[in-house]
């Protein structure tokens, strides 16, 4: 086997030389490489105005807590979850043996007093008399007058403390204060029933919000009228809305800030389905962020190819948020003033030279003619 290997070894290496009609040929045949790529170039931004992108859900622009005025024990809830109320439509009622006992005594202070009073207003009578025929003293006078506004005095208290008790006994039947949906029900029959505790919470059928709670490094910039589209799970066509309402306060445990977004009111949407909303203009923050068009995968490694000297040099990438334009924050691999090839092509690898173009010269200005 060697010894028919050893003469076409040579016979090629005789060859070789024939290859090229100089014998410099050679050499610079290797020293040229391939075509530089032309490839158009982008750069790593600071600070972006991106639109954000913010999840919430949809709710009632007013919801109402419903709770009791006087401590009771709950005797029957009349609605569920999900129920239709109209304006007027009993909701709860209260155990009200105590505030009818005291209505009923109220009723009776008043009465005695009634009784009391017109007793006081005939002796005050006949002591006039008896005063203008010189039998009774004026100082006799006084004291049945006395009496009498004293009395007149308890029947206006008997009479307050009878009304409060029949608002009370009122109170034992808790209404709906406007046409609404029962959103949750609380408290059920045999709890006691606290003042100020919700028992029921409706939501008002009237106008309909989307809620974010937005970050408070961007309150600042998300404002009333500011223009935002909502995402809804299970909807296919976007929502055009405006921020209705912007809480300039952030919670101090979540660092965040709710905002409302207005809603068409042409239709009734589900409370509580999931969406995203992208608030437009303003919503900016700063950071590293390199374009979604000049990220590149090679190797299972996600980075971007940085021009540097004629060549493309692939820089591997610690990717951060994504923007909603697809933007990627940068956590490291770049230090920010680097130029970046703009969407490379699958053929382009580390150490590959590119050209980039040149940036056109300014026009000059038009010279005025006199």
């Amino acid at each position: 086997m060697k010894k028919k290997l050893l003469p076409l070894l040579i016979l090629a290496a005789s060859l070789l030389p024939g290859c090229y009609d100089h014998p410099g040929d050679f050499a610079k045949a290797g020293a040229s490489g391939p075509e530089p790529a032309r490839v158009e170039t982008t750069a790593p931004v600071r600070h972006t105005t991106a639109v954000r992108e913010f999840s919430g859900s949809v709710a009632s622009l007013r919801q109402l807590p419903i709770a009791s005025r006087l401590p009771a024990y709950i005797r029957s809830v009349r609605k569920n979850e999900g129920d239709i109320v109209r304006k007027g439509e009993v909701l709860v009622t209260l155990d009200d043996a105590d505030v009818r006992s005291a209505a009923e005594q109220a009723g009776a202070d008043v009465r005695a007093a009634e009784i009391r009073l017109r007793d006081a207003q005939t002796d005050v009578e006949k002591f006039e008399g008896l005063y203008r025929e010189e039998a009774a003293s004026e100082i006799e006078l006084r004291k049945v007058r006395l009496v009498r506004d004293q009395t007149a005095e308890s029947l206006r208290a008997s009479r307050a403390r009878l009304r409060q008790a029949r608002e009370r006994l009122g109170d034992a039947v808790i209404r709906a204060p406007e046409d609404a949906r029962v959103m949750t029900v609380l408290m059920q029959p045999g709890t006691l029933a606290v003042p100020g505790l919700p028992i029921i919470r409706l939501e008002s059928l009237g106008e309909q919000v989307f809620e974010v709670h937005v970050p408070a490094e961007f309150l600042g910039s998300v404002r009333p009228g500011t223009a935002a589209t909502v995402r809804l799970d299970g909807r296919d066509s976007p929502i055009e809305g405006r921020v209705l309402r912007s809480v300039q306060s952030a919670d101090p445990v979540t660092r965040t800030g709710l905002v409302k977004i207005s809603l068409p009111q042409n239709e009734r949407l589900l409370s509580g389905t999931f969406g995203r909303a992208q608030v437009e203009g303003g919503a900016s923050e700063e950071g590293l962020y390199v374009p979604k068009d000049a990220l590149a995968e090679r190797g299972g490694l996600s980075g971007a190819f940085v021009v540097n000297g004629g060549k493309a040099e692939f820089h591997w990438l610690r990717l951060g948020k994504t923007l909603p334009d697809g933007s990627r924050e940068v956590l490291a691999g770049l230090s920010g003033g680097e130029t970046l090839v703009k969407a490379p092509p699958a053929t382009l690898f580390d150490g590959n030279p590119v050209k980039a173009p040149e940036a056109a010269p300014a026009a000059a200005p038009e010279e005025k003619k006199p």
